[in-house]
């Protein structure tokens, strides 16, 4: 035993904090015991003669003191006081009003005896204790936040006094039944992995509260007609058999029955709106969706487990991500459906779908990953969203007349067959069959332009153009295994159009106007076949680059050549018209030309125009009257009759080795 000397007025904070004292003794000279002052010792008694003497907090936090009693007149129990020690039994005097934050949590005591004064249960007062039965007075109004929250007790009875059960209050604690009045306001997941089976809200109650009901597991739910509210999360995580909301509120709102467990939902006519992720991850069976209901918003059934579910009449959007991931395998859609939002299916087990007839709008991805099989488009649906049938297994789909853009809709899915109606889409844009697995694709008549990449990553190896078709975009064909095309009415071909294909075959229409940079480059073309005149024809840089021709004709009305635009290309027989208006520098460079002949007319041949080709023999016009510098240097020319008043600037021929007249 160890006694406080007498004239000593304070024990200091952590003052015997942690030692081995079992006994204390303290004079009456003392008036107050600070914070923490036995905490954590192994102090079995304390003897103190003040009755004015004032505690701090946690003075017998973690100790071993089991008993202890209290002067009259204390009217406050500082927070932690006996906080984790091993008091087993204590009576409070009839003077306490309040109970501080955990003062007695983890205690082993299993009863205790509140004073009549007392009106609330202060947050986590009896937290982890092992108190199993309580009396509360008549007088307690409040019981805070995790007041019993992981406690033993199994007996209480809540009096009529009570307003409020905080948050928690009784979280993962052991009563089997609870009795409530309708004044009494839940806290947050107030009862929940209680024992309890059956819980009654009750009559004129008029809230769900949020999370009330979470992480409960019971056989039986009453449920007042009084309820117009249920608030978020109030069944998230239960485990019920059925629920049934009674008649009067308006919105089911967010996580309200998250990751619960509930066979068979109903809800009441009086719903308006279905919130955001209000079902999400439901293990649900079945649930009535009325048909009040004006919206169902995002994500509202994602990941739930009913397999089919029908939405009401009036409804015009389904939402994106509405039922992503959840187990849906039918659905029926009202005929008041105007649109599908974004992933709305996605990675559902979707089979079977009946699309209304004033559906106008399908968003990203929405029935992607599905276990569709088939598809029918109405007519008042205008455009898809893209990849909206992403790794389905549809093998045949029809595009009606109706369809302005497709809008990348197939990609990446396994359909084997699209079936375009003539005069439908405009045009086909970028990445449009991209991933698909179609070999042959029919483009109907109406479609006038192909856009940017609008074949890369396809398989497509045989494509039927229309006379519609009038402008081929850049990189169209780009990676395609496409091997031969034929363009009946062609205009403008794109810069790098068949860029790494596997093109073998082209043929041109004399409408033909522009052919751009890079066009054929370095492609394995073997026949391009070009008509015999064109409309102004514009060959851009690089077009013809690297290529290998028997015969080549520049059809007749060209009027420009690019930079370089055929360079490095073998050439046996090479006619290029007179309508030429313009030669860029370096048009024939690096070239291998057997024969060429360049047309009456032609009246230029600019700086490097033939520079380093292997030209063998080429046959001038007498309309020539400029040849530019360099026009011809290092080529392998062995014969050149310049015309009369030609003017051939210096280094024209400059190297020409074989050159001898």
């Amino acid at each position: 035993m160890i006694e406080i000397p007498n004239g000593t007025k304070s024990i200091s904070s952590w003052a015997f904090g942690n030692s081995n004292i079992l006994i204390v003794k303290l004079p009456v000279t003392v008036t107050s015991v600070q914070d923490y002052a036995f905490a954590g010792s192994k102090i079995s008694k304390l003897v103190y003669y003040n009755k004015s003497i004032t505690f701090g907090e946690g003075v017998f936090r973690d100790s071993y003191l089991n008993k202890f009693k209290f002067h009259e007149g204390i009217t406050s129990i500082p927070r932690y006081f006996f906080c984790f020690s091993k008091l087993q039994s204590i009576k409070l005097p009839d003077s306490v009003i309040t109970i501080g934050y955990g003062a007695f949590a983890g205690t082993p005591m299993t009863e205790i005896i509140l004073p009549p004064l007392m009106t609330s249960i202060s947050p986590g007062a009896f937290y982890q204790a092992n108190i199993t039965t309580i009396n509360l007075s008549n007088k307690i109004r409040y019981i805070e936040y995790d007041a019993f929250k992981l406690s033993k007790i199994k007996s209480i009875s809540l009096p009529s006094s009570l307003t409020s059960i905080g948050a928690e209050a009784f979280y993962k604690s052991k009563p089997e039944s609870i009795n409530l009045t309708a004044k009494v306001s839940i806290g947050y997941k107030a009862w929940g992995y209680t024992p309890m089976k059956s819980y009654e809200i009750p009559y004129g109650r008029t809230t769900i509260y949020s999370a009330e009901l979470s992480y409960m597991t019971l056989n039986l739910l009453i449920l007042p007609s009084t309820i117009q509210y249920v608030d978020s999360s109030a069944f998230s995580y239960a485990t019920i058999p059925n629920v049934t909301i009674p008649y009067g509120p308006s919105t089911i709102e967010y996580s309200t029955f998250g990751y619960a467990n509930i066979s068979r939902i109903i809800l009441p006519n009086s719903i308006k709106s279905i919130n955001i992720q209000s079902f999400s991850h439901c293990y649900v069976d079945y649930v009535y969706i009325p048909d009040s209901v004006e919206r169902i918003i995002k994500n509202a059934f994602e990941y739930c487990y009913f397999r089919n579910v029908s939405i009401p009449e009036g409804i015009e959007i389904i939402n994106d991500e509405t039922f992503q991931w959840s187990f849906l395998e039918t659905i029926s859609l009202p005929s008041t459906l105007k649109e599908i939002g974004e992933k709305a299916f996605y990675s559902t087990p979707l089979k079977t779908i009946h699309l209304p007839d004033n559906l106008s709008v399908i968003k990203y991805q929405a029935f992607a990953n599905t276990s569709l099989v088939e598809i029918e488009f109405p007519l008042s649906l205008k455009r898809l969203g893209e990849e909206i049938f992403a790794s389905c297994n549809i093998t045949n789909i029809t595009i009606p007349s109706s369809f302005e853009s497709m809008g990348r809709g197939f990609q990446y899915c396994n359909c084997e067959n699209i079936n375009i109606s003539k005069n439908s889409i405009y045009s086909i844009i970028d990445y449009e069959f991209y991933g698909t697995l179609i070999k042959e694709l029919i483009i109907p008549e109406g479609v006038a332009q192909i856009h940017y990449r609008a074949f890369y990553g396809s398989i497509i190896e045989k494509i039927t153009f229309p006379r519609s078709l009038y402008l081929i975009g850049s990189y169209a064909f780009e990676n395609s295994p496409c091997t031969s095309v034929i363009f009946p009415n062609i205009g403008y071909l794109g810069d790098f159009c068949f860029a790494l294909s596997q093109i073998k075959y082209v043929e041109l229409s004399p409408s033909v106007y522009t052919i751009g940079k890079c066009c054929f480059y370095n492609t394995s073309v073997e026949k391009l076949i070009l008509p015999t005149t064109s409309e102004s024809l514009k060959i851009q840089e690089f077009a013809f680059g690297y290529l290998h021709f028997t015969n080549f004709t520049i059809p007749m009305n060209t009027i420009y050549i690019g930079y370089e635009a055929f360079r490095g290309s073998f050439i046996e027989n090479l006619i290029i018209p007179g309508s030429i208006k313009q030669f860029s520098n370096w048009s024939f460079t690096d070239c291998y030309i057997k024969q060429c002949t360049i047309g009456i007319g032609i009246s230029d041949i600019e700086e490097y125009c033939f520079a380093m080709s292997d030209i063998k023999n080429i046959e001038i016009p007498p309309t020539l009257i400029n040849i530019s510098q360099f026009a011809f240097m290092s080529s392998s020319i062995e014969e050149f009759t310049i015309p009369n008043n030609c003017h051939v600037s210096n280094n024209a021929f400059e190297d020409c080795f074989n050159l001898e007249k």
